[in-house]
């Protein structure tokens, strides 16, 4: 009976290593961040970094929109943060204005 019990729980163990190895929650949701991710990074080094991209520092969601706060070097020592706010379904990216605290955290 221990026998059977101890295969049983190494087949149960196998196939759920198997399976969590291949499982990935919301590969379309990994895509559409990683795209707005690096549209901010272009677009934001592009019009505040000297054309470097920009460095993403902290990413949230907020009202159904993807945050990200970007960083654009200024000098070796001192960087200066972005927000990048993007709508993937919209397909839309704006740069709220310094007093647009909406979208903080």
């Amino acid at each position: 009976m221990l026998k059977v019990l101890a295969i049983g729980s190494a087949i149960i163990v196998i196939v759920l290593v198997i399976g969590r190895m291949n499982y990935h929650p919301d590969k379309a949701f990994d895509a559409r961040f990683d795209a707005a991710r690096d549209g901010c990074a272009k677009w934001i080094g592009k019009e505040y970094g000297n054309g470097q991209p920009a460095i993403m520092q902290d990413a949230w969601s907020k009202n159904r929109r993807l945050v990200f706060q970007m960083s654009v070097p200024d000098t070796a020592t001192k960087s200066t943060l972005y927000l990048c706010v993007v709508d993937t379904e919209r397909g839309t990216m704006i740069k709220p204005s310094a007093f647009d605290q909406s979208w903080n955290r």
